[in-house]
């Protein structure tokens, strides 16, 4: 079987290198990049940079389950440059080996030794599981590692372990698929803290965030307002999302959908024409220069 293939930094695109210089040099930026445009390696490098010029001490990057878990570990072993990141996924999952082993001992132990009924070693066996889980995430998370890698669901969970920000050690966010803030909701309907109210509080701590997407606005204009609160705090479209939508919005006939007012997509760009840029595929073999693109 041949050894996989380790690209070098000299591959980078050259669009790919105007985007790490942009994200290098800016403190909030929102990459709206197609599929296939290497927007992983290109954040990845940025990374390694800004992590060798002691410009940023830790980084958490956030992402869908499977994308955490499959394609942000496997670029950096992609890459010979980024191959130099030290880096721990923060994932615990009952498929796990080591979970599937401790339940397995348990229940054994509750059957052999406890001497317990079939369905209370069950019991037991889970509630054993459960804990190494615990246990074992909050090892991941206390690890002394340059980059940590988080699916989203879990984000709540991390910010609650790091004491609701008293010891939250990131100051650098990268979140990719980033329409995940759509919604731009602080609280669930049981008051419980949402993933994008843990990015609007620990962007507190952070000098630097990035948030990469293919989609920014897939209902609209009116859901830029949760990126832009993530990226730069709400200086460009508000600090409420009720301010935004009265701003830029009308209720249609029917009271029922937001429309925006005559002129909205322009102000709105032109708020964010300094952190956002994006790259139509067509232009993904090979760019001189990446401008914004204003949204249809």
């Amino acid at each position: 079987m041949s050894a996989p293939v380790v690209r070098g930094r000299g591959e980078l695109r050259s669009y790919q290198r105007i985007f790490v210089n942009k994200i290098k040099r800016l403190p909030s930026l929102i990459l709206a990049l197609p599929m296939g445009s290497g927007k992983t390696a290109t954040i990845l490098t940025a990374v390694l940079d800004l992590l060798n010029d002691e410009a940023v001490r830790k980084v958490l990057i956030i992402a869908p389950r499977l994308v955490a878990s499959a394609t942000w570990p496997d670029e950096i072993e992609e890459w010979e440059h980024t191959r130099l990141l030290t880096w721990t996924l923060i994932r615990v999952e009952d498929d796990d080996p080591e979970v599937v082993a401790a339940r397995r001992d348990a229940y054994e132990t509750a059957c052999r030794l406890i001497g317990l009924d079939s369905k209370e070693a069950q019991s037991f066996a889970g509630k054993r599981a459960t804990a190494y889980k615990a246990w074992h995430r909050a090892k991941l998370a206390s690890s002394d590692t340059e980059v940590h890698i988080v699916n989203k669901e879990a984000l709540p969970w991390l910010w609650e372990f790091f004491g609701q920000g008293r010891r939250w050690p990131y100051d650098m966010l990268v979140v990719d698929e980033a329409s995940m803030f759509k919604n731009g909701q602080m609280r669930t309907g049981t008051k419980q803290i949402t993933r994008f109210g843990v990015a609007v509080k620990a962007r507190k701590y952070a000098s630097r965030v990035v948030l990469a997407t293919g989609t920014p606005t897939p209902k609209g204009l009116r859901n830029l307002w949760g990126l832009a609160k993530v990226a730069d705090g709400g200086q460009r479209l508000g600090d409420k999302k009720h301010w935004f939508e009265t701003r830029w919005f009308t209720k249609d006939h029917m009271g029922w959908n937001l429309e925006p007012r005559p002129g909205a997509e322009t102000q709105i760009m032109d708020r964010l024409s300094d952190i956002m840029f994006s790259l139509d595929e067509s232009d993904c073999v090979d760019l001189l220069r990446a401008s914004i693109t204003r949204l249809k």
